[in-house]
C-alpha cells in the first residue's frame, strides 16, 4: 500500500462490528473481533469457494471453555488495497453462536490477520484504517505507547493481545476485546486485588495511558480481566504488530 485506506466499521445488530472482505471474488462481511484469536470462514463459505476443511486446532475461551475447529489454507482475504495472505485459517460456524434471525456473516477478522499490516481502530468514527508506515509515525506522534503482551492459542496461529493494568503489587493483564460489547470484565483474584466489586465504578490505571474509569463486571475469567467497548470508546487505537506497538 502506497497511501492510508479508511474503511467503514459497519455496526451488527447494534452490538458487534464488521468489516467487508473480498474472497475470491466475492464480497462478504466478516466480524472485526480483537479477542477472536483466529481468524475464520464459516463452513458455508469454505463449501463455497471449493475448500474441504481439514485438521483440528484447539483453545480456549476466556471463560476456559475449549473451543476446537478444522481449518484450511492458503486462503487471501482482500481488505480495502490490502490483500492479506493467510496460511491458515479456522474454519468455524459462528452462525451457530447468534440468534437463528439474525444476517448471515462469512467470518471473524481477528489479529492474526493484521500481523504485518498497520492499522487504526477508531469506534466513535466507525473507521477502520488500513495505515502505511509513514501514516502511523503522524498518526501516532505525541501519543502515548501502551505496554502490551501477545498470547498464541491454537497451534500458534492465534493471536490476542493484552494491556496492563499498575496495581501496587505488580501489573495485571488485561485482553484487549472489541468484541466485548459491555463493561471491563474482571476476574475475581483481580477484582479483590483493585478493591471493587462486581457493578462498581472504578477508576483503572492503564499503563502507559493513565487513569480510565468504568463500570465492572466480575467473572470467572483464565485471564485477569478484559478490556471491551467502555475501553474503546471516545479513543483511537493504533497497532503496529510487527513491531509490538499499540497507541492510544
Amino acid at each position: 500500500m502506497t497511501r492510508a485506506v479508511t474503511l467503514p466499521l459497519k455496526r451488527y445488530q447494534d452490538l458487534l462490528w464488521t468489516v467487508e472482505v473480498e474472497i475470491e471474488g466475492e464480497r462478504v462481511d466478516f466480524i472485526l473481533d480483537t479477542a477472536a484469536g483466529m481468524t475464520c470462514i464459516t463452513p458455508g463459505l469454505a463449501d463455497r469457494l471449493g475448500r474441504a476443511p481439514f485438521g483440528r486446532l484447539v483453545g480456549h475461551r476466556m471463560n476456559g471453555d475449549p473451543v476446537s475447529m478444522a481449518r484450511c489454507g492458503n486462503l487471501e482475504l482482500g481488505i480495502g488495497e490490502a490483500v492479506i495472505g493467510h496460511t491458515t485459517v479456522g474454519v468455524f460456524d459462528l452462525m451457530k453462536l447468534l440468534p437463528p434471525e439474525w444476517p448471515e456473516l462469512a467470518g471473524i477478522l481477528s489479529l492474526a490477520s493484521f500481523r504485518d499490516q498497520p492499522f487504526s481502530i477508531d469506534v466513535d468514527r466507525e473507521a477502520l484504517t488500513l495505515e502505511t508506515a509513514n501514516s502511523l509515525i503522524e498518526r501516532c506522534e505525541g501519543r502515548p505507547r501502551l505496554p502490551m503482551m501477545e498470547a498464541r492459542q491454537m497451534q500458534g496461529f492465534a493471536l490476542d493481545l493484552f494491556l496492563a493494568l499498575e496495581t501496587e503489587r505488580g501489573r495485571l493483564w488485561l485482553e484487549l476485546d472489541l468484541g466485548n460489547t459491555g463493561l471491563v470484565l474482571l476476574a475475581p483474584h483481580a477484582a479483590e486485588l483493585l478493591g471493587c466489586a462486581d457493578g462498581d465504578r472504578h477508576e483503572l490505571d492503564v499503563a502507559g495511558l493513565g487513569s480510565f474509569v468504568s463500570e465492572v463486571a466480575v467473572k470467572d475469567l483464565i485471564y485477569d480481566g478484559n478490556l471491551g467497548a467502555t475501553f474503546f470508546a471516545g479513543r483511537t487505537l493504533s497497532f503496529d504488530l510487527a513491531k509490538g506497538g499499540i497507541w492510544a
